[in-house]
């Protein structure tokens, strides 16, 4: 039986000696169920490995759209697939916030936008909008992602709209749902709510290798190097 390649996919300060192609491997295999769950039956987008921290976005096999379940699941997430990303759809009831920060934004201010859009997320639940007291918090590589489930389904745009005038308090700190300036801002992005707009599948590692993890009730604590993986 032929050696199985074990090439380095990403380098960086979390994985100075590289994370390799058989560890990401294993790590799919461990939180297979988990990701299974996350994803339900909606189409996802995969983010590939062509050399060190350079990938493709992959939404389509054979001219047709992925969706994981137990039998494919093994094909697809072979150890050149770093990320997952679900997508939302045109029609949903999931309001979905990207806090997106600029390469010289510190950890802290990171957090203190994440601490007000927290905050639009609990007026949404008391003006009756949402579901959700609370919104489910997932790590990404630099940012967050805030999600709560409302009480009405509409279409991808309808949502955005709705939405945007919750953000609009945030506007004189951070850039919402408009293109970065610098590298000083912080966006607040709206696009993942888009008819094609994803997220990152919790338990799916982002594209700097750093593991997606529901965050929620420790966002305060989280430190992005304990969501590295075992090599």
């Amino acid at each position: 039986m032929p050696e199985e390649k074990n090439a380095v996919i990403v380098k960086n300060v979390y994985y100075p000696d590289g994370l390799h192609e058989l560890t990401i491997k294993e790590h799919y295999k461990k939180y297979k169920e988990q990701i299974l769950k996350e994803v339900d039956k909606h189409p996802v987008v995969f983010a590939i490995s062509t050399d060190v921290n350079q990938f493709v976005i992959r939404r389509l096999y054979k001219n047709r759209v992925v969706t994981l379940n137990r039998i494919n699941y093994d094909f697809f997430m072979h150890g050149r697939v770093v990320s997952i990303f679900v997508e939302l759809g045109y029609i949903s009831n999931l309001w979905l916030v990207d806090i997106d920060p600029g390469k010289l934004v510190s950890e802290e201010e990171t957090k203190d936008a994440l601490e007000k859009v927290i905050e639009v997320f609990r007026n949404l639940w008391q003006k009756g909008y949402s579901k959700d007291k609370e919104p489910r918090i997932i790590s990404t590589s630099r940012g967050y992602h805030v999600l709560a489930n409302m009480k009405k389904r509409g279409s991808s745009e309808s949502n955005i709209n709705e939405l945007l005038p919750f953000l609009k308090s945030l506007e004189d700190k951070y850039i919402v749902n408009k293109m970065r300036k610098s590298e000083r801002d912080i966006v607040i992005d709206l696009s993942v709510m888009k008819k094609r707009g994803s997220h990152v599948v919790p338990y799916s590692l982002n594209r700097n290798g750093l593991m997606a993890m529901d965050i929620s009730k420790t966002w305060k604590r989280f430190s992005r190097r304990s969501a590295t993986i075992p090599r």
